[in-house]
């Protein structure tokens, strides 16, 4: 069965490629399907982005190159078609009580920005031993950490669609 990770998205367009890229590290390295949330205007931490109504929105396939990064990251990406409140109604919501689909590892309330190495490194690793179908980061997910371990920064590359203009 696919395993899936879903993160919690904030800030502006740098912040949230942030958490992509934090979050792709993550999916690589715990072997799960990364589930990609749309690329938002600016909100103020999680809570304003998950608020977000559709037209505010774009499909982060559309910005960023999936098929190349999938193949760099070696990770496997499922962009979300919709806004994050969407997805979470019709697809965790209904299921949430179903024994071993869905963990929500709740996040410190200060965020990951502030947390320490260790504190990140134990999470990574608390992921890697859930058997759960969807595990859920929920809360103020931008960090730097993950990115920069992973030295995955240098893999960005914009959809072929933006390059265009």
């Amino acid at each position: 069965d696919t395993r899936y990770l879903l993160y919690s998205p904030s800030g502006g367009f740098t912040n949230q490629l942030l958490c992509f890229l934090s979050a792709a590290y993550l999916a690589q390295v715990t072997n799960r399907t990364l589930l990609v949330p749309p690329k938002g205007r600016h909100s103020n931490l999680f809570t304003g982005y998950v608020k977000l109504p559709l037209a505010e929105t774009v499909p982060m396939d559309h910005a960023l190159d999936f098929d190349y990064l999938e193949g760099a990251l070696k990770v496997d990406l499922q962009p979300i078609n919709g806004t994050l409140k969407q997805f979470i109604s019709k697809h965790l919501k209904p299921r949430q009580d179903e024994e071993g689909f869905l963990t929500i590892e709740r996040l410190l309330k200060t965020g990951l920005r502030q947390a320490s190495h260790a504190y990140q490194d134990k999470l990574e690793r608390r992921i890697m031993g859930l058997k759960s179908q969807v595990v859920w980061l929920y809360g103020r997910f931008y960090t730097k950490y993950y990115a920069a371990k992973g030295h995955i920064t240098r893999f960005v590359r914009f959809s072929p669609y933006i390059t265009e203009f």
